[in-house]
């Protein structure tokens, strides 16, 4: 330590008096804080923050009058923690945005990163993880990256889906209803050229199995 403090004394006289005086004010007014080990409150989290704020003052703060929180039993009953910000803040409206179910009023979900009205479990737009959560008819697919309960396709309803990739996995389409399948229905031989998709997509249908393009 002793040797430190002589490097020290050493460079700063060799520094210029201005420069010298800082590197002191810097040594001298330093804050000295230790982390928080484990689980924490708001009190702790308002000790480490009063600590630093000498550093910090100089920036404008939205939420500075807001409680600490780093979970939402720290906060009120309509509020949540929005660990982010590490405050507490009310609880959002249906149609606004948010990122999970908390952060939404009473009776909302947080669906495709907006608050909507609860859906009754199995229902269509419930969410779910298996077929089975979902109600007849249905099967359980990804909307906007999300998985909830769609509807089987009918018959004669256009089912072309792309062989993968992220565009499937963010919207999944249900397969067709339970003795369909999804068939090219048209006569002509489908389109080579990309830029005639839409063609095949028009064309893919929900068809019996034994459906022929060429029967009457």
């Amino acid at each position: 330590m002793r040797g430190l403090m002589f490097l020290v004394v050493v460079s700063l006289l060799a520094t210029p008096v201005t420069a010298a005086e800082e590197v002191l004010t810097w040594l001298l007014h330093r804050p000295l804080q230790k982390a928080p080990r484990g689980r924490y409150n708001a009190r702790d989290l308002s000790v480490v923050v009063a600590s630093s704020s000498s550093s910090s003052s100089s920036f404008y703060d939205p939420y500075q009058d807001l409680r600490l929180c780093n979970s939402d039993r720290v906060c009120e009953r309509r509020e949540f923690c929005d660990q982010h910000y590490g405050v507490c803040r009310t609880r959002v409206k249906a149609g606004q945005h948010c990122r999970r179910d908390a952060m939404c009023g009473r009776d909302l979900d947080c669906l495709s990163g907006v608050c909507q009205e609860r859906v009754e479990p199995g229902s269509e737009g419930a969410r779910c993880r298996k077929e089975k959560d979902c109600g007849p008819d249905m099967c359980c697919a990804r909307r906007n990256g999300e998985y909830v309960c769609q509807r089987r396709l009918p018959l004669g309803h256009k089912c072309y889906v792309p062989e993968g990739g992220p565009e499937y996995a963010i919207n999944e389409r249900c397969p067709c209803q339970m003795g369909l399948i999804c068939k090219y229905t048209s006569p002509e031989p489908p389109p080579r050229n990309p830029a005639e998709f839409w063609a095949t997509y028009e064309h893919m249908r929900c068809v019996p199995p034994s459906h022929s393009p060429h029967a009457s």
